[in-house]
């Protein structure tokens, strides 16, 4: 069952594309959409286990429980940088490409307070410094089971995400402490409301930059991985912003399965040319 979340910053939300309602999973948060997903699979399906080692010429994968795994082809979701370094025959100038891909982190904040969310928005931005996040998303309005049940008109959840460049050293204690003071000054939480939760988590490859670079290093990793039987697909699989988004995610999955099961074209995913190559076609 599903819950109707609308993204509300002005009066009207027809101005707002698809994302002016979505569907949210009534409980379980995000990751209930995964896991439903997961239960229709049939066949072997482990998690948990992480990808050390790539042999593109054997065609097996060394795990984190030391099992050596064959495969015919190999779709990667993973960073790219990441999959380019743990593959084996990787040649050097692939390697080189890699290290021009740039990345986001972002640290979420979760607060919860016993006191009723009374703003009818369900996400809001920041682009000033007014506050340490860049967003913050007003996560009781999403589904009632984002907070206890015992006594959901009782309580508020928010959820806040602050961008940093990788590598960061963060104090996540402070972090926390200004979030809460950010989103009672700015109105989003009553002065007196009680915290009763707070904890941080930290998405280290949370965006892929989009830099100049970025489609020339692309152009050269990705043709050598599919050369090897190797496609890496999803946020950072492609490495590619404007196609990042969790529906475009699912998207390239389904066209990558059935690409290689039926030959079919992909809708979404192209391998990037470089700026250069682009001019010329269209005689720049």
């Amino acid at each position: 069952m599903y819950w109707v979340a609308a993204k509300r910053c002005w009066p009207s939300t027809s101005r707002w594309g698809p994302n002016a309602q979505f569907a949210f999973p009534a409980s379980g948060g995000t990751g209930a959409i995964w896991k439903r997903l997961a239960s229709r699979l049939r066949g072997d399906v482990r998690t948990g286990q992480a990808v050390l080692r790539i042999d593109e010429a054997a065609k097996t994968l060394l795990t984190s429980d030391g099992s050596i795994l064959s495969y015919g082809s190999l779709v990667a979701t993973g960073a790219l940088d990441q999959l380019v370094a743990m593959t084996a025959g990787a040649p050097a100038h692939v390697r080189q490409a890699a290290t021009a891909l740039k990345h986001t982190t972002v640290a979420m904040v979760g607060l919860g307070y016993k006191s009723p969310t009374t703003d009818r928005r369900s996400w809001l931005y920041f682009p000033g410094r007014e506050a340490p996040f860049y967003r913050a998303t007003n996560f009781s309005r999403y589904a009632p089971a984002n907070v206890p049940r015992s006594d959901p008109s009782r309580y508020s959840a928010w959820m806040t995400e602050t961008s940093l460049p990788a590598g960061t050293l963060l104090d996540e204690a402070a972090l926390v402490e200004e979030c809460d003071t950010a989103l009672r000054r700015c109105g989003l939480v009553p002065d007196g409301a009680q915290r009763v939760s707070g904890h941080l988590e930290l998405i280290p490859y949370a965006y892929p930059v989009p830099t100049t670079g970025r489609d020339t290093a692309l152009a050269r990793i990705q043709p050598w991985l599919e050369s090897h039987e190797i496609y890496s697909r999803g946020r950072f699989g492609t490495w590619r912003y404007e196609i990042g988004n969790m529906d475009h995610a699912v998207t390239m999955g389904q066209d990558i399965a059935r690409r290689l099961v039926h030959g079919t074209a992909e809708r979404i995913y192209t391998v990037p040319r470089p700026a250069a190559a682009r001019e010329a076609v269209h005689g720049r």
